[in-house]
């Protein structure tokens, strides 16, 4: 299968990558031109950078049978508002004309399950999903909204929650200021968020024309306060957790959990148990370290 994954060079989107050339799937990637393809090296997938003239026409030109969209922008970097909606919203919505018009047989959208209005990231994130339900109301594609819940794992951006924790943790940083803690938060391991993809690829003949939404996550929660202190546990760290010296963020989500239903019908399942996913994202990143030493000497 022929298959365009926007937001290819990126953590989600190279995972994804690799897991479906693996496959014996034809893969073709999209990126910014500044993004280095460092995850997909070695990999045999055609590149394509989405900021470049004629770029995302020549990604077209293989008619792609699926369209898989994992490009975002948190912000993080000082993009403001413009950028992210230029990212999450405007972006996407020329693949997605792109594919209308290529007759591209699904679209599988990587949305968030944050509230709409709890910031711009998660406002542009939805507005893609909404302007997704109005182009595909003809019935001539399959609109596949993911609301995706926390993935974390090895080789994860240095800017996310959870390296940010193990990182510091595992470096017994004196103290990690965090907030109550109290929120409930629904992580599912990299591995887990990737087979979802696969699993609507193998079933999409099921997939109904038109919009759909799936939840993606563990199924289960579990508190940020007890989050931190597993990280802190099994890395056997000595910072100490500072609960309490973070306010929430203005309108904070105190529960997020998957609904897992309906993708379970296709026939997915989360595999891997938080414990193991936190003890994997440590080990990898001691041996990233002990090469680094190994290399300096």
């Amino acid at each position: 299968m022929k298959i365009l994954i926007a937001g290819g060079a990126g953590y989600l989107g190279s995972r994804i990558a690799v897991r479906l050339a693996g496959m014996g799937h034809s893969v073709s990637v999209l990126k910014l031109r500044h993004e280095k393809a460092l995850r997909l090296a070695g990999l045999r997938v055609r590149i394509f950078d989405a900021d470049s003239p004629d770029g995302i026409k020549k990604s077209f030109s293989g008619k792609p049978g699926v369209v898989i969209n994992t490009a975002g922008c948190y912000g993080r970097k000082g993009e403001g508002v413009c950028g992210m909606l230029r990212a999450n919203t405007l972006f996407p919505l020329i693949l997605l004309e792109a594919a209308l018009l290529s007759k591209t047989r699904m679209f599988i959208n990587t949305d968030t399950a944050l509230d709409k209005y709890l910031n711009p990231y998660s406002l542009s994130k939805r507005q893609f999903s909404e302007w997704g339900g109005l182009l595909c109301r003809s019935g001539k594609l399959k609109f596949v909204n993911l609301k995706m819940q926390h993935f974390y794992g090895p080789g994860d951006n240095d800017l996310s929650f959870v390296m940010r924790l193990v990182k510091e943790c595992t470096a017994d940083k004196p103290e990690i200021p965090l907030t109550k803690g109290k929120q409930k938060r629904d992580f599912i391991y990299i591995d887990d968020a990737v087979s979802a993809y696969e699993v609507l690829l193998r079933a999409h003949k099921s997939v109904k024309t038109g919009y759909s939404e799936l939840e993606v996550g563990s199924g289960a929660t579990v508190t940020i306060r007890r989050f931190a202190e597993m990280i802190k546990k099994i890395s056997g760290s000595k910072t100490v957790l500072g609960f309490g010296k973070v306010p929430y963020r203005k309108n904070e989500a105190m529960c997020l959990k998957a609904n897992i239903r309906k993708i379970s019908a296709l026939g997915w399942e989360p595999k891997i148990s938080l414990e193991d996913g936190i003890r994997m994202v440590i080990t990898q990143l001691r041996g990233s370290r002990n090469e680094e030493i190994g290399t300096d000497q």
